[in-house]
């Protein structure tokens, strides 16, 4: 009898294992959606993601260094997944680079990999409640942002963030308590949450003065 219950107790545990593995199989990830037809045209790869995060709703985030720029970029795949669609924008402007984070979120960054704003860890950031609209305000107050616009002489005049994608009627209320991340990570939930699906972090020198924009 032992034996038999042996038996059993090993064929459910190996039935267990399977289900579970077919089951990690079926996720597919955003960069694994499949896309048919998809025509990408846009004045700059910022433009371009923006439209898609909207489309598929699918969180993007871009990392660029440099004045914006206004390189034309397009892509269109008839049959593939949405990691193609990438990987066309890619060739179009071959100055960015692409991976996917833990969370499934795709972020986008120049190609000479020096550590940014969105790199920079957050020991904790928490909102309750707060209206999407409100988001600078939050932001702002990030002591670890504060100290990285001051130690890059970065002023709170010349720190933007723009919530373009944002209803500035209210929109959605925004809760988050996130400890130990990075400041992109904490990007890809406003993005979520606010249902703008994108966010764009640009920093340049201008004149001797250092500007930044967060948009959403």
């Amino acid at each position: 009898m032992m034996q038999w219950n042996s038996i059993i107790s090993l064929v459910l545990v190996a039935g267990l294992a399977t289900l579970s593995m077919a089951a990690n199989q079926d996720r597919v990830t955003p960069a694994e959606i499949p896309v048919h037809d998809c025509l990408v045209e846009a004045r700059s790869m910022d433009l371009a993601l923006q439209g898609l995060a909207n489309q598929y709703k699918i969180v993007i985030g871009i990392d660029f260094k440099g004045r914006p720029g206004q390189k034309p970029v397009s892509a269109f795949v008839a049959e593939g997944v949405f990691a193609d669609v990438l990987n066309a924008l890619v060739v179009s402007d071959p100055g960015y680079v692409w991976s996917v984070e833990p969370s499934g979120a795709i972020h986008f960054r120049s190609r000479s990999g020096a550590p940014t704003l969105p790199d920079m860890m957050v020991d904790k950031f928490v909102v309750k409640e707060v209206p999407a609209a409100r988001l600078q305000t939050a932001i702002h107050q990030v002591p670890e942002v504060r100290q990285w616009t001051e130690r890059n002489h970065c002023p709170d005049r010349t720190f933007f963030v723009v919530l373009g994608q944002i209803d500035l009627g209210g929109g959605p209320k925004i809760s988050l308590d996130l400890s130990h991340v990075t400041f992109g990570q904490i990007l890809d939930e406003l993005a979520l949450k606010s249902g703008s699906y994108s966010w764009a972090v640009n920093t340049y020198e201008l004149e001797g003065r250092c500007y930044s924009s967060i948009v959403f």
